[in-house]
């Protein structure tokens, strides 16, 4: 096994500091295919590291999942959900495939949980990014469980350096890089440097657009999402914070009871049931979930769900309806309205 250090790696990165290198040489040591996706990632041109983590989290498996089924084959994503939502395609309704859920899967779904569940928030678009990109540095590093001997520090560490390594091309320009970098801060908490992506996005922008960059048809269209979004930045991130955590936990476990109730799991439905339960009693008993659209909705999708012979999506849009009757949503657009009274969650 090799154990000196990459030196594509130092070239990526010069800015590692001599305890990155000590902690990442013992982390390559631990765990090889750490080291083999870094070493991946290092020797990639930056401008192709984004595309080349997208196709490789649309085929990489949810870790976590592999103790509940050993399915084949995966969505496909990024078609529809890669960089930017298809409206047109709802994967959070659509019938569960049987494949083993990816990383890309988990993403985009959660994506669109948290439009259906925040629907009426005038910031959900970028609950929607976080939950797009948030776990894109799993590309790099690959994906961790509970079991795994890795403390919860040493993950973070380890995220923040595989997404450094993954988004460089910020450093010169690519907004897309930049704007997965920014996603992953919200999702960590990381207000200090949340209080000047605002401007710091715009100004690139600006800098770029008067040097004549951003003429080709998609460019144009990509910087003007960032404009919007960027220009109606809000104060403060720590409810999105929130809310984008309250539905990564939930998503986890509905895809946990779909799998199960629907026959894709390779242990019988009693044992698969009863650790699916331990999860749920996790969720409910320790105060995980912050938001009240999110405790209303985990209360009466697991209700309905496994308490009476109830599909999904019925299910779903049950507890949907449930969750935002407590809220009374005023909504800021009109397309959103007549969405929800679509799929039964509004009147």
């Amino acid at each position: 096994m090799t154990t000196e250090f990459p030196a594509a790696l130092n070239t990526a990165l010069p800015a590692l500091t001599v305890e990155d290198r000590s902690f990442l040489t013992d982390i390559f040591a631990r765990f090889p295919d750490v080291r083999e996706g870094f070493e991946m990632f290092a020797n990639l041109p930056e401008q192709y590291c984004i595309r080349a983590a997208g196709s490789k989290l649309e085929r990489q498996p949810r870790k976590g999942w592999l103790r509940f089924d050993l399915l084949e084959g995966s969505r496909s994503i990024l078609v529809t959900h890669g960089y930017a939502a298809n409206p047109d395609r709802w994967l959070i309704w659509e019938q569960l495939s049987k494949v083993t859920e990816t990383v890309l899967e988990h993403s985009a779904e959660a994506q669109d949980l948290f439009q259906l569940l925040y629907i009426a928030d005038p910031h959900k678009q970028w609950g929607m990014e976080v939950m797009k990109f948030h776990d894109f540095a799993e590309a790099v590093m690959g994906d961790f469980t509970p079991a795994d001997p890795i403390t919860r520090e040493e993950k973070q560490r380890l995220e923040m350096l595989a997404l450094e390594l993954m988004t460089r091309g910020r450093h010169n320009g690519d907004l897309l890089a930049a704007h997965i970098y920014n996603c992953l801060q919200i999702y960590e908490g990381n207000f200090t440097h949340c209080a000047g992506m605002r401007d710091d996005m715009l100004s690139t922008i600006h800098s770029q657009r008067t040097a004549g960059e951003h003429t080709k048809p998609g460019q144009i269209a990509a910087v003007a999402f960032f404009e919007k979004l960027y220009g109606h930045t809000p104060a403060n991130f720590r409810q999105i914070q929130e809310q984008v955590g309250d539905i990564d936990t939930l998503h986890m476990a509905l895809r946990g009871y779909r799998m199960i109730k629907e026959g894709h799991s390779r242990l019988p439905a009693e044992e698969a049931f009863l650790k699916m339960e331990e999860f749920w009693t996790y969720i409910g008993k320790t105060g995980k979930l912050k938001t009240e659209q999110a405790k209303n909705f985990f209360e009466k999708f697991r209700e309905i769900y496994l308490r009476e012979d109830c599909a999904y999506r019925p299910a779903l849009g049950r507890a949907m309806a449930y969750a935002h009757s407590f809220e009374q949503p005023t909504f800021s657009m009109n397309e959103d309205r007549i969405f929800a009274r679509a799929h039964g969650f509004a009147s």
